[in-house]
């Protein structure tokens, strides 16, 4: 059974690349590979303890929010096992990094946390929002807001609480709207409309487009007005940084919504879409990649006003 699960993820893994399509896979990989290696050039300058604590959060981010944990109980023990192969999969190139730099309480405290994190059950998803959280009349017909919302607010409100507490800071609340900003454009990941909502929200392609880019734009900059005032009264002098984050967290949306509808198809879910997804919101942290999201949003959106005409 663990040699099934483990093929399993090598097949996901392919499977994800196949429905990316070839073509983007060849354009996508150099881009990737320059970003991973100036991540790698930046936590090289940083201390062995801050790289321990970011493949700490990461790995603690990867666990709590899976979603396939009822779905390994068929494995009983076993299922452990496969926790731990795969969280030291991620965590291998920092476990040699560490032994190169002979740091081997990092190395130690990695093994600890891989051999301890398979134990947590805990998954840090909200099931039981729709009994209290309740939305605005304005927001009828946003359902990937109101349904990413309730599936996501369990990151969504420590984010918020932590960046109004730590606002005096600069960089506080400037990370947590680019944070809000990649969580939002997730909630069109989700299962797509019926073909004849469609019709219901718009007369034409066009205008569905038009309509999901600016609510979409709209919700973003309303659901973050709390930090931007927040931002403002410590740090008003820096009032264009603000204003460049508020930008790109607003391409992010607009991508996210172009790339639904580029390979729209109706009551099937969109997850083909994260990779390509994460690949355009991590260029926006890369300064000479940023006009590559920019570029691709703007012929996706075509394409995505093309691919809706087959169902109007």
């Amino acid at each position: 059974m663990l040699n099934f699960v483990l093929s399993l993820r090598i097949k996901q893994f392919f499977r994800g690349l196949t429905e990316i399509g070839f073509i983007r896979v060849v354009i996508i990989i150099p881009f990737m590979a320059i970003i991973i290696l100036g991540l790698m050039e930046n936590l090289l300058k940083r201390s062995l303890w801050e790289a321990f604590g970011f493949l700490t959060l990461m790995l603690i981010s990867l666990h709590f929010n899976r979603k396939d944990k009822h779905f390994l109980k068929v494995l009983k023990n076993q299922r452990y096992a496969v926790f731990t192969i795969e969280y030291l999969m991620v965590s291998l190139p920092f476990i040699i990094w560490f032994i190169i730099e002979n740091a081997w309480l990092q190395v130690i405290s990695t093994i600890i946390l891989l051999r301890i994190l398979p134990f947590l059950k805990w998954t840090f998803i909200y099931t039981n929002s729709t009994a209290w959280l309740h939305f605005p009349k304005l927001m009828t017909k946003d359902f990937e807001w109101m349904l990413g919302i309730r599936k996501n607010i369990g990151y969504i409100i420590p984010i918020y609480i932590l960046a109004i507490i730590l606002s005096y800071l600069t960089v506080s609340v400037l990370v947590a709207l680019l944070l809000l900003a990649i969580i939002t454009a997730t909630f069109y990941l989700e299962k797509s409309e019926p073909r004849n909502y469609l019709h219901l929200y718009a007369d034409s392609p066009s205008e569905l487009m038009r309509q999901k880019a600016i609510r979409a734009v709209g919700l973003y900059l309303l659901f973050t007005i709390p930090l931007s005032i927040a931002f403002l009264i410590f740090h008003f002098q820096y009032w264009y940084l603000l204003l460049a984050a508020l930008a790109i967290g607003s391409v992010i949306q607009l991508t996210s919504v172009t790339l639904k509808y580029v390979t729209f198809t109706p009551k099937e879910s969109n997850k083909r879409n994260v990779i390509l997804l994460g690949f355009l919101v991590v260029c926006w942290f890369t300064p000479f990649l940023q006009p590559v999201p920019l570029l691709m949003t703007m012929t996706y959106y075509r394409k995505a006003k093309n691919r809706l005409k087959l169902f109007y």
